[in-house]
């Protein structure tokens, strides 16, 4: 932490120290050192944060803090009111001198250069995440529930991915609106994911905390302003509201995770325990997140599911816990048109992301207790991914068939069910059981699908 409590690289500047030269002051950087004035400029602007303390007479005169001062220029600029301030109150000598020139360079081209370069970045609370795509009759509502939060500490990153309708014109209205709206657009990626665009948006926010929401999702109108309380209250890095199902007549369901575990609000979990729970869902993945954590170089970008992989790392990378608030989050249901409704080859990563997954399990959990779970949500991944490659098998070229078989090989590699067998069989249904039991015996549940299209024919 630098000396001034802020966790950046902070300057403090300070008129003591020097009492035979009382018009020098002294800089003290993050790091510690003592430099006179005029070394400021080396500083070649990583100031994060400046301090200035004006001392006459070994009491503090006056204090002004200043955010975020990003350029040199600007830090020395913050210091020109208080200090020739200061030097005409000293009234004699060498002090009206350099208040006249601190004057003089006020007067000429600090009104100048704040017009065109203001020292003062504006602090940003919460930056929303949302990227479109061909999203135009779910914009207002959803971008209508942020707009209508009580909190206004936010802004809200929005990245048009190549829209073939006419989401980019809605977006430009709802911007006209709200300042806060900050609108982006590139070129579709076919090979892209929600993770890349995340990691994307994370270079262009100045939140410090993150909240991912869909284009088509919808949050209660004090969502923000409970979540960064609770931010406020625990400094936990992560803080999760309720999740809730929301269908397009209006009804809403509930999974296992769209409350906190036990519906405990006031509970704070250690990272391992969010992580356990998460490996099968049984904790959600839609919070605000501390920027750092969104922003990870560790996160992956490579799968279609990726973005499900990072929120559940992202608990185990937080250090300081991972907190609830009792408002509420709305996941759509009703968009047929939504990635995860509809079928494509990329959906078999799925089975890529969880051998990653199941690597950062076991290196975590040793017991076979925990280490049970996860080969639970293992297999049943598995089964509903061959499911999945049965029932759209005839509408795949040969080349995605080549693809989605790669993935399958992959995991049948990589995933063992040895020692846990007995256990994870009795825990499935007898229509999982046949899956499994291919999978058991023979290495892969591929050689049933001549089996169950037979028992799946139209015909029979």
């Amino acid at each position: 932490m630098s000396p001034c409590g802020w966790g950046g690289r902070c300057a403090v500047f300070s008129t003591s120290g020097l009492p035979s030269l009382p018009y020098v002051p002294t800089i003290r950087t993050g790091c510690g050192s003592i430099q006179d004035f005029c070394p400021l400029l080396s500083l070649n602007g990583n100031v994060d944060f400046a301090f200035v303390s004006l001392t006459e007479n070994g009491k503090n005169s006056s204090s002004f803090r200043f955010s975020k001062c990003k350029n040199w220029k600007a830090c020395i600029y913050s210091l020109i009111l208080p200090l020739s301030t200061y030097y005409y109150a000293a009234g004699t000598g060498i002090e009206t001198a350099i208040g006249n020139s601190l004057d003089f360079i006020l007067r000429f081209d600090f009104v100048y250069f704040l017009i065109k370069n203001p020292p003062h970045t504006p602090h940003t609370m919460i930056s929303i995440l949302m990227p479109v795509y061909n999203g135009a009759p779910y914009l207002r509502e959803s971008i209508g529930s942020v707009t209508a939060q009580t909190s206004k500490d936010w802004e809200m990153i929005v990245l048009d991915d190549g829209s073939t309708d006419n989401s980019w014109e809605v977006l430009q209205e709802l911007a006209k609106e709200e300042p806060r709206i900050r609108l982006f657009q590139k070129a579709n990626d076919p090979d892209g994911n929600v993770a890349r665009n995340i990691r994307w948006m994370c270079g262009k926010a100045q939140g410090d905390y993150a909240f991912y929401m869909s284009q088509d999702d919808t949050i209660a109108p004090d969502c923000l302003e409970r979540l960064s309380r609770r931010a406020a209250e625990t400094g936990a890095d992560i803080v999760l509201p309720d999740m809730l199902l929301r269908f397009a007549d209006g009804h809403t369901g509930e999974w296992p995770c769209s409350y906190p575990p036990d519906g405990n609000y006031d509970r704070i979990m250690t990272p391992r325990e969010a992580f356990y729970e998460a490996v099968d869902f049984h904790l959600h993945g839609f919070g605000l997140v501390r920027m750092a954590l969104m922003a990870d170089e560790r996160t992956d970008t490579s799968y279609y599911d990726s973005d499900e992989y990072n929120s559940r790392m992202q608990f185990l990378w937080a250090r300081n816990g991972i907190a609830f608030a009792p408002t509420t989050f709305y996941y759509y249901q009703g968009n047929p048109d939504a990635i995860t409704h509809r079928f494509h080859v990329r959906r078999f990563q799925r089975l890529k992301t969880h051998i990653l997954l199941a690597q950062s399990f076991e290196q975590e959990f040793t017991d076979s207790h925990r280490r049970l779970r996860l080969k639970m949500q293992l297999i049943r991944t598995y089964i509903t991914m061959t499911h999945l490659y049965f029932t759209h098998g005839q509408e795949m070229t040969d080349e995605e068939k080549t693809k989605a078989r790669q993935c399958f090989r992959e995991f049948e590699r990589h995933i063992s069910f040895n020692g846990f067998r007995r256990a994870v069989w009795q825990r499935l249904n007898n229509y999982e059981r046949a899956f499994a039991a291919a999978y058991f015996l023979l290495g892969s549940a591929l050689p049933l699908q001549g089996i169950y299209r037979l028992l799946h024919s139209p015909h029979r």
